[in-house]
């Protein structure tokens, strides 16, 4: 019987691979959808540290932010915030 082995995979990968599992080869995804695929394929690392339950939704933007700064980052859509 052989014991698999673990691969090292970064944030950046992961989100990458949220985003295409997405759609988002083809069309926007939104940030929050991200958010949420990547937790699933990576369980509790994009969580905050004292809520656990909770996603961290900055934990998601910032591998596309200091890595992908404008292809795949343009690939996502940034919730509406209106003012006031």
């Amino acid at each position: 019987m052989t014991t698999r082995k673990a691969i090292a995979v970064a944030n950046h990968e992961i989100v990458t691979l949220a985003v295409y599992l997405l759609g988002g080869d083809t069309h926007r995804v939104d940030t929050e959808d991200v958010a949420v695929k990547a937790n699933d394929l990576a369980h509790g690392r994009f969580t905050w540290r004292k809520y656990r339950d909770q996603i961290n939704i900055d934990a998601n933007r910032r591998p596309f932010q200091t890595r992908f700064r404008h292809e795949a980052a343009s690939r996502i859509s940034q919730p509406y915030r209106g003012r006031g």
